[in-house]
């Protein structure tokens, strides 16, 4: 299993392979940046080859009369896999809206057994932001709902913070290394660094084609399209 690493443990490691131990010319901040700005780097390749490696859920408690909901606050770029409705009795997946003439429909005569439907609002005009809207207004309170989702990867501000890429901590190591070298202006070791950044990067490219699950070559046929279309056509016959 790979090995967690707190920033603590990444700083020290970092101070002693560069022997900055006892020089302030890149302090402790300065490296917990160079820190950050490689994690962002790394999501950003682990996001365009295997998004699921930060695939993560999260429950939302619901409020009857409550229609909107403030989204993760973790969740990169509104990345929604799925939302579940489970409260026992009733079970659905919770479908995105793409048809709006169909939301005036979908609140007349609510009640509490109605399927939820969802739209996501930009509502950077209030404090919430991007907001998950419900429709109808669910009329039930509870913890019913599971949100499938991507998420971050964790940026360390804290000692105690952990580095959850653990599998590609030696990309950030190089990365850190690369950031120091060019500040310093050292030509051999820029070298270096950039021959042993593109190694881990490579390498962080491998281990990510050999996690996507390729075993499974069964194509799902998309429904999606009739069940949306069947299921206004159902519910909503006056529509």
């Amino acid at each position: 299993m790979a090995e967690f690493f707190t920033l603590a443990q990444i700083r020290t490691k970092l101070q002693r392979d560069l022997d900055l131990e006892q020089e302030q010319f890149v302090t402790a901040d300065e490296l917990t940046g160079y820190v950050n700005e490689a994690i962002d780097d790394a999501e950003a390749i682990i996001h365009g080859l295997y998004a699921d490696y930060f695939l993560t859920k999260d429950t939302l408690n619901i409020v009857s009369g409550t229609s909107s909901y403030a989204l993760p606050s973790n969740i990169y770029a509104n990345k929604i896999r799925r939302i579940l409705y489970n409260d026992g009795a009733n079970r659905y997946r919770i479908t995105r809206i793409k048809d709006f003439d169909i939301i005036p429909f979908l609140e007349d005569n609510a009640s509490s057994t109605d399927r939820l439907r969802y739209v996501l609002e930009n509502n950077f005009a209030g404090a919430a932001g991007i907001v998950t809207q419900f429709y109808p207004t669910p009329l039930v309170t509870g913890g019913y709902i599971t949100r499938w989702y991507i998420r971050n990867a964790n940026r360390l501000s804290a000692e105690t913070d952990i580095c959850d890429i653990p599998e590609f901590v030696n990309y950030v190591f190089a990365h850190v290394k690369r950031s120091v070298a060019r500040k310093e202006k050292l030509g051999q070791d820029i070298q270096l660094a950039e021959a042993q950044v593109a190694s881990e990067h490579q390498l962080m490219e491998d281990t990510l084609y050999a996690l996507m699950p390729d075993e499974d070559n069964q194509v799902r046929k998309d429904m999606s399209y009739y069940s949306d279309f069947y299921l206004d056509d159902e519910n909503f016959s006056t529509y």
